[in-house]
């Protein structure tokens, strides 16, 4: 009974989403560096994108927000470690607890339930019998598996994680790059979080 398309369809939504929150992550962790907030992230962004919603916007409006919201969260945590030199476990530990606040302020403490239908067909609606969000983990893969080794991205990415010190000295601005990897890991984390509130239709 297990081996079922509508059960692995149901695998492939839940799945998707600790994949697309996990993109941005490896990304900072292959340039030797953390992410703790990720979770957070997403509760933060995804509550933001209801919130927003049910306030009569767009859902893409909703999917603005939330991302920029993550992109923020990335900005601070890469600002703090790359330029304060603050450890990236203690950093982004303090920003999980600060942004799992953060989502709570925007929710008032309760949940908050989308009734807005093409939010919610993001997380159910499926082309050519594969759901919609395995189609978006699946090219979010594509083109890092792709930009990743050949594109200046993709090397400074290895290079810093070998040896910040040995790529500061080759002339790469590493802690410009560094923040850019963070904001790609607070995207990725929201674009996931925006995706699990359309999955689950509450905030």
């Amino acid at each position: 009974y297990f081996l079922t398309a509508n059960n692995f369809a149901n695998i492939g939504r839940a799945v998707t989403i600790v994949g697309i929150a996990s993109v941005g992550a490896t990304i900072v962790m292959i340039a030797g560096g953390f992410d703790l907030s990720v979770g957070s992230i997403m509760a933060a962004s995804g509550m933001l994108a209801a919130f927003v919603v049910n306030q009569g916007q767009s859902t893409l409006v909703g999917l603005i927000a939330a991302l920029s919201l993550g992109s923020l969260i990335g900005i601070l945590n890469g600002f703090v470690i790359a330029y304060f030199r603050i450890n990236p476990l203690i950093a982004t530990l303090a920003m999980l607890s600060i942004v799992r606040g953060v989502a709570y302020i925007i929710s008032d403490g309760g949940a908050i339930v989308i009734s807005e239908k093409t939010f919610l067909n993001i997380g159910i609606d499926d082309y050519f019998g594969i759901p919609l969000t395995v189609w978006i983990c699946v090219s979010l893969f594509l083109s890092m598996g792709f930009l990743m080794p050949r594109t200046r991205l993709g090397r400074y990415v290895y290079a810093i994680g070998s040896n910040s010190r040995a790529a500061r000295l080759a002339g790469i601005r590493v802690s410009r790059w560094i923040l850019l990897f963070y904001v790609i890991s607070g995207a990725t984390a929201a674009l996931a979080g925006f995706i699990t509130v359309s999955r689950t239709g509450t905030g």
